[in-house]
């Protein structure tokens, strides 16, 4: 065997090896790519969980309690108890915290939130909050400002007509 055919060999086995490492390392970043996606997909899925779980958080929180509260009576040395139902509905008032009829329509809650507040717990949903925002799409809210009254129950009892509603249209649909 000649010199030249030796190179020869040893090049090609060269090349056959090589050729094999590079296909085996891609074969492992394939792998590897393929888990860091897995990885993201997961990730990304338990996230959209998380805010798609939030508006339903938010309704556990406006449901209604009870509240039992126990009295003594010390004056007149007699114990008595009495029991107070708090229920209160949700008024849901999504906004866009910049746009103009958000902020007049903010106004118009505030002028009233101590009349309103004895029915219904004030909860606003921000366009600026990603939280908020799942909310808009569960309650098929498309247009700004938008109020939606839950009941006492979490059930929508009443949905405004997107636009800046009056004190008078807001205290009436209050009134479960």
């Amino acid at each position: 065997m000649s010199i030249r055919s030796l190179i020869v060999l040893v090049f090609s086995a060269a090349m056959v090896f090589s050729c094999s490492d590079k296909g085996d390392s891609a074969k492992v970043n394939g792998k590897e790519k393929a888990e860091k996606t897995e990885q993201k997909t997961e990730a990304k899925q338990q996230q959209e969980k998380k805010i798609a779980e939030e508006p339903k958080k938010q309704a556990e929180k406006t449901k209604p309690v009870d509240v039992a509260k126990s009295a003594e009576k010390t004056e007149e040395k007699t114990t008595t108890t009495e029991v107070a139902e708090v229920k209160k509905g949700t008024l849901m008032f999504f906004m866009n915290p910049n746009g103009g009829p958000c902020i007049a329509q903010d106004k118009i809650i505030n002028s009233i939130a101590d009349k309103l507040e004895k029915k219904v717990d004030i909860v606003y949903m921000k366009t600026t909050d990603p939280m908020s925002r799942m909310a808009y799409n569960s309650y098929g809210v498309r247009m700004l400002p938008s109020i939606i009254i839950l009941d006492t129950n979490g059930d929508v009892y009443k949905t405004f007509n997107p636009g800046i509603q009056s004190e008078e249209a807001l205290l009436s649909g209050v009134d479960f």
